[in-house]
């Protein structure tokens, strides 16, 4: 792999910051809406803990009582039994997404598969032994465009809605900037929430995923995160027309603020002009009347 790709820390010891880049065709996949956050979280330890060889054609192993820990360490209620992995392992294997559904690296192909590949317990031993799906691995390997996950932010998180947001955004923090915005259709946006079909009024999207995430972003990611709403068509009864497109602005916290959250920050940052976002009082969204 190139030397740009690699682990920091230890992914099973969130007290050493562990982080790794994760594909951004991985992170804008579609067709995940069964997962849960404790499954996207095991999936991001799951691909820590075997970066270093996910190339190769061979096993990874991870000790499930090293599993339970991380769940404890997100709050979870500790528990001696893999149960809740091993559900949480069917439906990362059972759950078929689209990868690069939105050609973000610039690449012809877009590929429909598994997130995960054959397992195998060992009972005695407290041992899983996992593989990633043959046309997957290279992908996840030597990613053209990427973004440095933290396992002990995704970790701190409340709502799957959050980690989904926190790794799309996570993709321009690298950059020497200190302030962007991400602008998506409304389509594309339940798309990679996973909310394709369900929560069919907006307005329940905006108040139960879109508002909680930027809450929960702002509290734990080195940026804040605040999120204006682009309308089309006219007014009618003094509402707003309809909403097309959701503009996420995000601002890089200061040293002291990146500090509070665990996260380092680029001593230089590049100046930029002015985002126009106007934040609200509790990290919600402006303008969420008139759905």
């Amino acid at each position: 792999m190139a030397e740009k790709y690699h682990v920091t820390g230890k992914p099973l010891d969130l007290t050493t910051d562990p982080s790794f880049p994760k594909a951004i065709g991985l992170v804008e996949m579609t067709g995940a809406m069964g997962l849960t956050l404790a499954d996207r979280r095991l999936y991001n330890a799951l691909l820590a803990n075997a970066y270093e060889t996910i190339h190769l054609e061979q096993e990874h192993t991870i000790r499930l009582s090293d599993l339970r820990q991380l769940s404890a360490a997100a709050g979870a209620t500790p528990h001696k039994h893999n149960a809740r992995i091993k559900d949480s392992l069917k439906r990362l294997k059972g759950q078929v997404v689209e990868f690069n559904a939105l050609g973000s690296d610039n690449s012809d192909w877009t590929h429909i598969t598994s997130l995960l590949g054959d397992m195998r317990f060992s009972k005695a031993a407290d041992v899983l032994f996992y593989e990633f799906p043959k046309a997957l691995r290279p992908l996840l390997a030597d990613p053209s465009l990427y973004a440095r996950i933290r396992l002990g932010i995704v970790y701190r998180f409340q709502s799957k809605y959050a980690l989904i947001l926190y790794e799309i955004l996570q993709r321009h923090a690298s950059r020497k900037r200190k302030a962007w915005t991400w602008e998506v259709d409304v389509d594309v946006l339940r798309r990679l929430l996973g909310l394709d079909t369900q929560m069919p009024n907006f307005g329940d999207v905006l108040r139960r995923a879109i508002e909680p995430a930027v809450s929960d972003i702002s509290a734990h990611a080195p940026f804040n995160v605040t999120a204006t709403l682009q309308r089309a068509g006219k007014a009618t009864k003094g509402r707003g027309g309809k909403v097309t497109v959701v503009a996420f602005h995000v601002v890089r916290k200061p040293a002291a603020g990146a500090v509070a959250t665990g996260e380092s920050v680029p001593m230089e940052i590049d100046a930029a002009a002015p985002i126009g976002a106007v934040p609200v009082a509790g990290g919600g969204v402006p303008g969420s009347g008139g759905m």
